[in-house]
């Protein structure tokens, strides 16, 4: 407990045992220490902010007076904790998955009447092992009192859990919907009847961290989804639905038979953490045959058959069976239309594991964000009325903290600093105060300040608005919020949700969960998207609402279906997912990893800012003859470059790439394409 907050806090306790119970007021000699049963404590109710207890787990059955009801030992010490907290404080406890996973969900039922699950967490079975010899798999669970709970909540229910041998537990619906609440694999033990058992298979730091994260339930709230974060300098990243550890990816390449004594030693230190691997395979044979009543392979030409290696029995009737095998290294593939047999060999296995980024990186995106968050502070605060008072101060230091950031790290959008934080949404933004411009004398581009560094770039909001109608109010709420704001609306034309949308009226159509959206965006873009959708609404009676009006106008403003020979496009259309771009620049610019003879599309990153419509090329590979020579530019004795994943960029953005070099006194185009 932080001393601080011990300072403030006035503490309780409760042991059961003498020798326990004297101990305990012995460390804590500030606190209150009640030397009884639980039942037999005088602690009054809804006293407590906070109670903090290991439930003790058995067949045992409470009797305390003031309940109705007996409870079971691990019951009853949840009921009452609950009941010595006031409105609003927390109960934490540690009990066995029984609690959460048990049919019975009578007392469950009752929980949720008087509380909300704020958070679980299932812990692997060997979590209490070293301390308490024990071998089960516990929960970690945190209540919070309310007189006003969530109605229904999932925790309440339980489903079947099975493994591949058909054995089944019950398991707790919260569980099933967050599995990154579990930490460990999940497994059925046998002995003396089925029981859930959670499985660990992570380091001790990995288990401590995936502990941390799932835990911190409101760093995992704070953070906005596809951001990154900084916490106790380590890097986290919000993937849309959990908050994970960002790290970088490594590899290891082993060879089959491997013998190299570095390589191995690193494949051992690593071996917990390989998420993916990919291997990579030789041709050994190909030749032509058919398989004959036996299942034996039959060559038909001469060089087939003195090439063909031995194949064991099983391996043939596998082939003949499937067209396919894979046999001691070995991959086999029969293709029945041309009758051919291909024999692959295992050369090599390369592992992907992740590593932490060192102190030098997270410093650096600790500082991104900081700079990104000291950058909106100047943007939210250009929208006030006179705000420059306010904005002169953060315009200052925004520009102190960008100098600070660049002396150090260069550039954000270098490429060392765009590796760093290209998983989070908010990069493309936070770049975009920088410009790229030509250096006068070397002629290669760099970066400099943007305007939002010098001066307002946000026109100023009118401090007064004046509505008298519910037009009148989306219009405002149009313009100066940039989109339909209900709450903004009520602010300036005071009437209820219900009222401003009746009043509308054809205005707005309906999405769903209490979604409006207006009629011109409504009945743009992806209209046959959203045509399939209320047809599906409509269908399934979503709501109970009448989804006619949706179907009725979308249909009117669907068009036609194009042939393939009616559409234009070019290199940089928008349309164009950028999964084809990266296929095509893939394969365009050699970006093939080592040991491979295909392309990655992985090893291009293409980054689109939709607020700018502004793309970015990133290529792993630059040194290729494709990048550096086929589709680029280099003068070695000017030290001038113009390499193709600029070239690809600029295209992208549809604009005319220009080669400039310097002469005595002028400069002319070298290049215009």
């Amino acid at each position: 407990m932080p001393q601080n907050l011990k300072k403030k806090s006035d503490l309780y306790g409760g042991e059961l045992e003498t020798l326990s119970g004297q101990l305990s007021k012995q460390l804590h000699q500030t606190a209150n220490i009640q030397v009884k049963g639980f039942e037999a404590t005088n602690f009054a109710n809804d006293s407590m902010d906070l109670v903090i207890t290991n439930v003790p787990f058995g067949q045992t059955y409470l009797t305390d007076d003031k309940y109705d009801n007996n409870y079971a030992i691990h019951d009853y010490f949840i009921k009452k904790s609950l009941d010595l907290v006031h409105e609003g404080g927390y109960v934490a406890v540690i009990t066995s998955t029984f609690t959460m996973d048990k049919q019975n969900d009578s007392f469950r039922k009752e929980l949720a009447s008087i509380a909300n699950l704020v958070g679980a967490v299932r812990l692997p079975d060997t979590a209490f092992k070293s301390i308490a010899g024990t071998d089960v798999s516990s929960d970690i669970l945190i209540f919070q009192k309310t007189s006003s709970p969530e109605l229904n909540p999932i925790w309440i229910n339980t489903v079947k859990q099975a493994d591949t041998l058909g054995n089944v537990v019950t398991f707790n619906n919260y569980f099933k919907e967050h599995y990154d609440k579990v930490l460990g694999e999940i497994n059925i033990k046998t002995f003396n009847g089925e029981t859930l058992s959670i499985q660990n298979k992570a380091s001790h730091d990995e288990l401590m961290n995936a502990l941390d994260i799932a835990l911190n339930f409101e760093r995992n709230q704070n953070i906005a989804p596809f951001t990154l974060y900084v916490h106790d300098n380590r890097p986290y990243y919000h993937n849309g639905k959990n908050v994970e550890l960002h790290q970088k990816t490594s590899s290891i390449n082993l060879k089959t038979n491997e013998d190299r004594k570095a390589q191995l030693e690193r494949y051992e230190r690593n071996k917990d953490k390989i998420f993916d691997q990919k291997e990579k395979f030789v041709i050994s044979y190909v030749g032509k045959g058919y398989f004959d009543s036996w299942n034996n392979f039959i060559p038909t030409t001469s060089e087939g058959k003195n090439n063909l290696p031995d194949i064991d029995v099983e391996t043939l009737s596998k082939i003949a069976q499937n067209d396919a095998a894979f046999s001691n290294n070995k991959r086999y593939s029969f293709d029945p239309k041309t009758s051919q047999l291909t024999i692959e060999t295992l050369e090599s296995t390369r592992y992907f594991y992740h590593v932490d980024y060192n102190k030098a990186d997270v410093k650096a995106i600790e500082q991104m964000i900081d700079l990104r968050q000291t950058l909106q502070e100047v943007l939210k605060v250009q929208h006030q009325p006179d705000f420059e008072e306010t904005y002169e101060p953060l315009r200052q230091t925004l520009n102190k903290k960008y100098d600070a950031f660049v002396s150090q790290y260069g550039a954000i959008s270098f490429r060392s600093n765009r590796s760093l934080m290209k998983k989070d949404d908010y990069y493309q933004f936070l770049a975009s105060i920088e410009d790229e411009v030509e250096d006068e004398q070397t002629k290669l581009p760099k970066y400099v300040k943007g305007t939002v560094f010098f001066e307002p770039t946000i026109q100023v909001e009118k401090g007064v608005v004046e509505v008298k109608s519910a037009a009148d109010a989306l219009l405002a709420s149009l313009n100066h919020r940039g989109t339909l704001d209900f709450d903004y609306m009520k602010d300036i034309y005071p009437h209820t949700k219900e009222e401003t949308v009746a009043e509308l009226g054809e205005r707005l159509f309906y999405l769903g969960a209490d979604e409006y959206q207006v009629r011109e965006e409504y009945l743009s873009g992806d209209v046959k998207t959203k045509l399939s959708v209320a047809m599906t609404n409509r269908d399934f009676d979503f709501e109970g609402y009448d989804w006619s009006r949706n179907i009725s106008a979308l249909e009117e403003v669907v068009p036609k279906d194009l042939m393939i020979s009616e559409i234009n496009y070019k290199f940089g259309t928008r349309f164009i997912p950028n999964t084809i771009y990266q296929k095509f620049l893939a394969e365009m610019l050699d970006q093939i990893p080592r040991e491979s003879d295909k392309a990655n599309p992985d090893f291009v990153t293409i980054d689109y800012d939709k607020d700018s419509d502004v793309y970015r090329v990133e290529l792993e590979m630059t040194n290729t003859y494709a990048v550096v020579d086929k589709y680029g530019y280099k003068n070695y004795s000017k030290s001038q470059s113009y390499a193709a994943d600029k070239l690809v960029t600029t295209l992208l953005n549809q604009r005319a790439p220009k080669i400039y070099q310097p002469e005595k006194t002028k400069i002319k185009i070298l290049i215009e394409i």
